[in-house]
């Protein structure tokens, strides 16, 4: 029973902290993109990286059980998905799914996926 409460925590917390470090690296980027001359493909490549970068922190931060890492990776990366998205879409009022959007959320699946198989293989030096 533990086990599986550790289990629902480590998502927990990993979603948590993987959208308090985006938002965190979000604001850094609005403040460069407001000193400089970033086109917006690059804007939206650096979008990605953070969404990306957010998840392996979140991920490589909060789990503390070192099993079942590819499913928990992957429900961090649905739960971080589903909250960028509806954060989204609410701030720009159009909750259309369009092809980039999609590719997105899968990108959002798959860096959960390989940070939670990384997180769980790690071996710590003692």
């Amino acid at each position: 029973m533990e086990r599986v409460n550790r289990s629902y925590l480590d998502v927990i917390l990993a979603s948590i902290y993987s959208l308090i470090f985006s938002a965190v690296l979000i604001a850094i980027l609005a403040v460069i993109i407001m000193f400089s001359s970033i086109g917006e493909k690059g804007v939206i490549a650096l979008n990605i990286v953070i969404k990306m970068l957010s998840i392996f922190i979140g991920v490589f931060m909060a789990f503390k059980e070192m099993k079942k890492g590819m499913i928990k990776g992957l429900v961090v990366g649905i739960i971080y998905a589903l909250f960028t998205y509806l954060i989204y879409s609410i701030v720009n009022k159009d909750f259309s799914l369009s092809t980039f959007t999609i590719c997105d959320i899968i990108s959002c699946f798959i860096s959960g996926i390989v940070a939670g198989i990384f997180k769980v293989n790690i071996k710590k030096e003692s």
